[in-house]
């Protein structure tokens, strides 16, 4: 299976503006899928290489070539710098040179974002703006572990203070904490008739970080501003906030949602 590592996707060099990119020795014919994982780690911490195992994992057992894409962390950056990395990812994936390493342009994405991640997916999803040039070809998304709402976040967990105001601001200066929570934003529109892709959110009852309310607070929303296919998973999952990434039955359940709405 090629793996090619370390492309950069933006103009400047910084190591965490860089991709890998798993391609399955069984390359599926047009349309092509894509998945591109977002990682998680409170926009302090995280790399795409602690994920070679689900890139892999898609596309060896699955033929699904998976793009995983570091990105710039607090505190050298802030909101919404995260964002804009991670949107700047998922555009390259429609250049060269993604397209010349899968032989056609990727028509089929689908966004999964754990954690941090999941705040990001969730924010694209509800946002088209971000990539507006290729939201056609965004064909579902997956919330795990998920933070929707950094207010609540920090109600359940004082301490978690220090990292949401290392990447967002303090609390009283002005309303950012609720702009760039999922839970408070409606769906761009356009003259179009755009609609909402399928989301599925997925969380641990074993999760000890993030509390499940989050999740569940978070789909009634997603019904409330017009999805019409949404599903919440909790049951059969298994394993801590990080330790369930590594688990099949997360593995799997992305792989049937792929395969479902694709």
């Amino acid at each position: 299976m090629p793996v090619h590592k370390d492309i950069p996707y933006a103009e400047d060099t910084n190591p965490k503006q860089t991709l890998d990119l798993y391609i399955p020795d069984c390359l599926p014919t047009d349309p092509v899928p894509l998945i591109v994982y977002v990682h998680g780690g409170a926009w302090r911490t995280g790399d795409k290489s602690e994920y070679e195992h689900i890139g892999q994992y898609f596309a060896n057992q699955h033929c699904i070539p998976t793009l995983i894409p570091s990105y710039r962390l607090s505190p050298g950056v802030t909101h919404p710098t995260h964002l804009e990395d991670v949107s700047t990812a998922i555009l390259f994936s429609q250049t060269p040179p993604i397209t010349s390493l899968l032989k056609t342009t990727p028509t089929s994405i689908y966004l999964v974002g754990h954690s941090a991640g999941g705040t990001m997916c969730g924010t694209l999803a509800l946002q088209p703006k971000w990539l507006e040039s290729v939201w056609d070809c965004v064909k579902g998304v997956v919330g795990v572990q998920g933070i929707y709402d950094l207010i609540k976040l920090v109600d359940v967990w004082p301490s978690y203070v220090d990292f949401v105001e290392g990447a967002f601001g303090k609390r009283e200066e002005g309303d950012m904490w609720r702009d760039a929570s999922p839970q408070y934003m409606q769906f761009e529109q356009n003259k179009e008739g755009r609609t909402m892709p399928p989301f599925m959110v997925m969380h641990c009852p074993n999760d000890e970080l993030v509390d499940i309310q989050q999740a569940e607070r978070f789909v009634e929303h997603l019904r409330e501003v017009g999805s019409k296919d949404v599903e919440l998973m909790t049951e059969g999952l298994k394993g801590s906030h990080f330790g369930m990434l590594k688990e099949r039955a997360f593995l799997d359940a992305v792989v049937k949602f792929v395969k479902r709405v694709g």
